[in-house]
């Protein structure tokens, strides 16, 4: 469906100031090497009087080819140290975690399903491996990319996107306390989709922004306190696939309402103490930085958004630090996470990374700052035809499991961790990035691994107990009896479908498009 062009509410002037100076730029440059090549030339011209017109025009066709350096590798992009502050008296903290869209394709339902029970998804091993830093956060929000609404149509992927109810639950099983909406992807299965996902989140008392009930339930700012902080967060869309009909009551906000955009921060903000605002935004597969992304985000920094995790490119972009011009707060913006998980084809693709973001607050005079910002790099690996789809930070990742990698025989190109972290380098500022041994949260990290290892393996004895004792039930009244009518288990396996899972259904070959 073709994008509509919407006014960015006095955008469209900005846009064609900007693009008149890269004009007027690019014409001046223009000029200027015109100007030097043909000093050059005569310069060359005279030097060789005397000679043949042969020879001088050989002479200045060498001395224009030779002119030309070498090509040399790409020079290290100019980094600012950014200081932030750490005040004395900021003694409450809170951690804030992101990441990249969570875009769930037909080949994660495939690899997610149960050989043993058609229709129960289990999505918690894609991930097993970051699980417990996003629970080491005080705060973990994410951008579900697709509905959750089997509840009115059996699942789908590109380009109607509806993820079995297992998508959600493993979300909830990772750590993640908010989930954002507000992408074109919300309204692919209909109002009714929408409020079919809403209803699932609500069974769980999942918070969700950027799709709303209504206009009272977007102004009803989803605050979580952690650590004496309160945390306002919101979504905002660009454009979505499918319009919200007329007649209903949902409610996206959109940059192309800046009214809205901004009365809703500064709603938040007269609420809470940091805003967070996820970004849906930018242009599908193109690392450009469009003037939607450059105009609103120091807009929304200047109306009181402290945070801003932008999404929707599939490609990791850039980290910046913009500063508010009404207290000189330092606040991060991740322009794209590119795709925390996904079925995607292409290397570029298959990068994210987890975005920790530290605030402090002095609780006697109510000041909130920024004080320090990490990324930990992370890799959406699978094999073959995206089989054992697993997240993994790159510092773990071993070579021996990127040459494993299924996107070679889609992209013709293999995966490598040279080749990430050139991507990562080139968008990432170094004092942001970390690894699993030196982020700030790695500690309690390995309190949660250490528990979740606990609880994982009391399951299992608890599990292991149960079979024990129904076996031995089953072997003494078969004695008793000389047999028995045989257990179905449906009973048990509704309720896991009710709880982990969602409908079957049978796919189409999956083209990895989102």
């Amino acid at each position: 469906m073709e994008r509509k062009k919407r006014d960015l509410f006095g955008l469209e002037r900005e846009e064609a100031v900007l693009k008149q100076k890269k004009i007027i730029g690019a014409v001046a440059a223009g000029c200027a090497l015109l100007a030097i090549l043909i000093i050059f030339l005569v310069s060359r011209g005279r030097a060789g009087a005397g000679k043949s017109g042969t020879e001088s025009t050989a002479s200045v066709e060498y001395a224009v080819v030779t002119a030309t350096p070498e090509p040399t590798q790409p020079a290290q992009k100019a980094e600012t140290q950014v200081n932030f502050p750490h005040s004395e008296g900021f003694t409450e903290k809170v951690t804030i975690l992101s990441t990249g869209d969570n875009l769930i394709h037909e080949a994660l339902y495939q690899d997610a399903e149960s050989p043993d029970e058609q229709g129960y998804y289990d999505f918690r091993p894609i991930y097993a491996e970051v699980k417990p830093l996003i629970e080491a956060a005080d705060l973990a929000t994410v951008n579900m990319e697709t509905p959750l609404a089997t509840s009115i149509g059996d699942p789908s992927g590109y380009p109607h996107f509806n993820s079995p109810r297992g998508a959600g639950y493993a979300l909830i099983d990772a750590g993640f306390d908010v989930i954002n909406h507000a992408n074109n992807h919300v309204m692919d299965m209909g109002a009714e989709g929408v409020y079919a996902t809403l209803d699932y989140w609500a069974g769980y008392d999942m918070p969700v922004v950027g799709a709303y009930r209504s206009s009272d339930d977007m102004y009803d700012i989803r605050i979580l306190e952690s650590n004496g902080i309160r945390v306002a967060f919101l979504g905002i869309a660009e454009f979505l696939n499918y319009d919200i009909p007329s007649d209903s009551r949902l409610c996206v906000p959109f940059f192309s309402d800046g009214g809205l955009v901004e009365d809703l921060i500064k709603t938040a903000k007269a609420e809470a103490d940091i805003v967070v605002v996820h970004a849906h935004w930018g242009e599908e597969n193109e690392d450009v930085i469009t003037d939607t992304m450059s105009v609103m985000s120091q807009r929304m920094v200047d109306w009181g958004a402290d945070i801003i995790f932008g999404n929707h490119t599939h490609i990791v972009q850039d980290l910046k630090i913009l500063t508010r011009e009404s207290d000189g707060q330092l606040c991060p913006v991740i322009l794209s996470g590119g795709n925390f998980v996904s079925g995607q084809k292409e290397r570029s693709h298959l990068l994210s990374g987890l975005e920790v973001v530290t605030a402090a607050k002095n609780p006697d005079t109510g000041e909130v700052e920024i004080e320090n910002v990490e990324y930990l790099p992370v890799v959406t690996h699978y094999e073959g035809d995206r089989k054992n789809v697993r997240i993994i930070p790159v510092d773990k990742y071993t070579d021996e499991q990127a040459a494993k990698h299924g996107v070679v025989d889609f992209e013709g190109e293999p995966m490598t961790k040279d080749y990430l972290y050139e991507l990562i380098d080139a968008h990432i500022p170094s004092q942001f990035i970390v690894t699993t041994d030196t982020i700030s949260i790695k500690d309690k990290a390995a309190e949660m691994a250490s528990a979740d290892a606990a609880e994982e393996s009391a399951a299992a004895s608890v599990s292991e107990d149960t079979e024990s004792a129904e076996e031995a039930s089953g072997t003494d009244e078969a004695a008793e009896t000389g047999g028995g009518e045989e257990d179905t288990g449906e009973t048990e396996d509704e309720e896991d479908g009710e709880d982990n899972g969602g409908e079957y259904d049978e796919y189409d070959e999956d083209d990895g498009e989102e």
